[in-house]
């Protein structure tokens, strides 16, 4: 009689068949179910599977030594977009549209509780408290009011108690919130982008930037668009919100309810002013307007031969096609060469013939018993591992660890096609014994290639033009190696016009270069916040701050730290009498601090810098943290032109609690100058703004004035609504009084060492 299979009986590698077929729910109820197979619940193939098919997660390096199961729950439940910088398109969402809790009902996950309307801003450009005040203890609003609902800009709320009965009315010596410009042209500081219910996004996996345009792809593989396609037209359509990439009438859309695998896209790139994607069955897909269309080069057989990817560039597009190499072409729009016309064609068809030209020797294939000598073209230059398109240059890797370039020059003649450029210097830049590449990466003028050694190689335009100058005499200058990037721990880097982020495997972003007119991309602050993060700022129109040359700075992601900046920042401006540690500082003991770094001093930029990266980095030590990813962990940087996007996993747990670290309590009545620390730093971003503020405190001059004549008491709108209530509801007033205050209030503006060891000047004790 032979022995009956069950379950437990199925070898290891059959059961590992078996698990891919499985959803999470049914697999996790069958790892359940017997105490043997509990050990595969947390098999970390299966999860690796799972997560990717649902996320669509490209292969990155960031994500090689993380817990899969642990990341397939984050997902479901803690990602974000966060973006910065110029806005003049639209291109940063709704996070730069609102003003703090005036929030549009679309972007509102929740219905406005009582407390949320009694807290509402009511003259733009004016703070309002968010500590509210119970049993003689400043608490904070509950927790539901700003962070659970989502708004991002609710940058100062800490949830020290959620079931209380809040009282707002006490608005003496509170924390207070910063309202923004609605409408913001610029966003300085990382913020959060409120998606759309009524869209049903659900989980976004992917995030590129254009020129113009910031586009992200769900978990079902559907893309959608804040922003313009081209910024530099006048006829721009006046909906420049978040909105789906439509398809031809033929094609219907991919759903949550429906799959369609010939529109639903398993990889994209966003080029300035296009967007390519790859759809699932293999068509290829672009888009320069907010409704695509499917693109097939004329002599190419795309049945026959797969597109591998799609690769968006700044006045080119491409694509890597197995069997037949780098095909690139140049922008739909500005082709005179698409047979048939271009928009007549594509009303009839729904399909863009186009005219292509092929990069020589990129078809190569390495076989499996293939040698390396291989004396052909393809054969000398290697089978093509990843490309990047440049301006006007397209840049590629190989698998003999070579780099070269192709200059996109559209058209081509027929024949005598111009070969790949070897560059050579890439291979003598690094130190490192082997030259082995890991990875490729680049957009519009900069590119850079990853070593296995953790070296990272910059190139540049110039250099590309010089190895194709004929009048050249001497070899081609060396890429640029920065000596901050040879950590071994960069994932990858995203490129803006002129600045650029590098994503480390701690999941934090360092920024680099510069922002033209102050329009934010580096994140590192509004303004002349950014000063103490080591900007070097230009008081000049049109001014270029900058980081210094290779000098990397960490982007905040936790809004209570951009008040922390603001703070600081007032200090610098406080010229009243101060009291520090018993000692009476003499008015404007800060000032010649402040001049020197307004100046742009370099020893006094770099010793603050330095002084707040370390403070910053420290932020988030007193909390226990057992997943090791910390409060914000990015997943993916994107940057393009003047502004930049990031997926953060967000623990609303570790950053409360975070931020309750930094709360303390005051046991006593707070002075006059207290208060004064609590006033809000207001950043006017228009003259609209700086008028309608001037001519209220104008207004709110001469009513007092009129009742000092008349012999009354100055008005005070604090003590009328808190007259106005009960007995039983008002506060003591007694010295026992406990206030709620930041760590760093009352703390005077650091002084701090020069590099050169010599003290700053002043009469504070020194920060060391």
């Amino acid at each position: 009689m032979s022995s009956q299979t069950t379950l437990l009986t199925i070898p290891p590698d059959v059961l590992y068949l078996i698990f891919p077929y499985l959803t999470p729910k049914d697999f996790l109820s069958l790892t359940s179910s017997a105490k043997q197979l509990l050990p595969y619940s947390d098999d970390s193939t299966y999860w690796l599977g799972v997560t990717r098919r649902t996320f669509r997660i490209p292969n990155q390096p960031l994500l090689r030594n993380v817990r899969w199961q642990a990341l397939y729950k984050k997902l479901l439940t803690q990602t974000k977009l966060y973006m910065w910088g110029d806005n003049k398109s639209g291109n940063l969402g709704a996070s730069a549209l609102a003003s703090g809790p005036l929030l549009d009902d679309a972007y509102d996950g929740t219905q406005e509780t009582p407390m949320q309307r009694r807290l509402r801003v009511r003259r733009p450009g004016r703070s309002i408290p968010i500590l509210a005040y119970v049993d003689n203890i400043h608490v904070s609003a509950v927790k539901d009011f700003i962070f659970a609902s989502r708004a991002p800009h609710f940058v100062g709320a800490v949830a020290l108690s959620h079931n209380l009965t809040l009282d707002s009315t006490k608005t003496d010596n509170v924390v207070h919130y910063r309202p923004t410009r609605r409408h913001a042209t610029h966003v300085g500081f990382p913020r959060e982008t409120m998606l759309p219910n009524d869209l049903g996004i659900g989980i976004v996996s992917d995030v590129q930037c254009g020129g113009w345009s910031t586009v992200i792809l769900n978990s079902i593989g559907s893309l959608y668009i804040f922003g313009l396609f081209n910024g530099l037209v006048y006829n721009h359509p006046s909906d420049i919100g978040l909105r789906r990439l439509t398809y031809p009438p033929a094609y219907p859309a991919t759903t949550k309810d429906r799959y369609e695998p010939s529109t639903a896209i398993q990889q994209y790139s966003t080029g300035r002013s296009s967007v390519l994607g790859l759809a699932d069955d293999g068509r290829v897909w672009m888009w320069e307007s907010d409704q695509g269309f499917q693109v097939k080069p004329v002599h190419v057989d795309l049945v026959e031969h797969r597109v591998e990817r799609v690769v968006a560039g700044w006045d080119r597009n491409s694509m890597y096609v197995t069997g037949l190499g780098i095909v690139y072409w140049t922008s739909v729009q500005d082709s005179d060469l698409v047979r048939g016309g271009r928009r007549e064609t594509l009303a009839i068809n729904d399909t863009m013939l186009i005219e292509t030209v092929t990069i020589p020797g990129t078809s190569y294939r390495r076989g499996r018993n293939d040698r390396f000598f291989d004396d052909s073209l393809g054969g000398r230059i290697g089978q093509v591992t990843n490309h990047v398109v440049q301006s006007g240059y397209i840049v590629f890797t190989t698998d003999l660890n070579k780099v070269f370039c192709y200059r996109t020059t559209f058209p081509m003649p027929a024949t005598d096609l111009p070969e790949p450029v070897e560059l050579r210097t890439f291979y003598d830049a690094t130190p490192d014994n082997a030259f082995t590449i890991r990875d490729l990466q680049g957009a519009f003028a900069r590119f850079a290639v990853f070593t296995e050694a953790g070296s990272v190689i910059l190139g540049t335009e110039d250099l590309l033009n010089a190895y194709y100058d004929p009048s050249r005499e001497h070899d081609p200058p060396s890429p640029n190696v920065i000596p901050s990037l040879q950590t071994k721990d960069i994932v990858s880097l995203a490129f803006g016009d002129h600045h650029f982020h590098a994503l480390r495997t701690n999941g934090t972003v360092t920024s680099f270069g510069l922002e033209i007119s102050r329009c934010g991309a580096l994140g590192l602050g509004e303004k002349k916040h950014s000063l103490l993060r080591g900007v070097q700022v230009q008081n000049t129109l049109g001014a270029r701050d900058r980081l210094p040359d290779g000098e990397g700075r960490t982007v905040w992601f936790e809004p209570l730290m951009s008040v922390w900046l603001a703070d600081e920042m007032k200090k610098t401006m406080n010229e009243n009498e101060q009291m520090v540690q018993g000692t009476v500082l003499r008015p404007g003991e800060v000032r010649e601090r402040a001049t020197m770094l307004y100046q742009g001093n370099p020893q006094m930029r770099q010793a603050y810098a330095d002084f707040f990266e370390r403070e910053g980095a420290k932020w988030e030590n007193n909390v226990t943290n057992e997943g090791g990813m910390g409060a914000y962990f990015v997943l993916k940087i994107a940057a393009a032109g003047w502004h930049s996007a990031t997926l953060v996993l967000v623990d609303e747990d570790i950053a409360e609690r975070a931020r309750e670290d930094h709360i303390v309590v005051l046991r006593e009545l707070s002075p006059s100058p207290s208060k004064q620390s609590f006033d809000s730093y207001e950043v006017i971003h228009s003259p609209g703004e700086q008028l309608s503020n001037a001519v209220y405190g104008i207004y709110e001059w001469f009513w007092n004035m009129g009742r000092r004549f008349l012999g009354l008491v100055e008005r005070n709108s604090s003590r009328e609504e808190l007259s106005r209530q009960p007995e039983s509801q008002r506060a003591s007033g007694t010295e026992d009084e406990a206030h709620l205050t930041y760590s760093w209030t009352g703390k005077p503006f650091p002084r701090l060492r020069l590099p050169d060891g010599t003290p700053m000047p002043g009469e504070v004790p020194l920060t060391e």
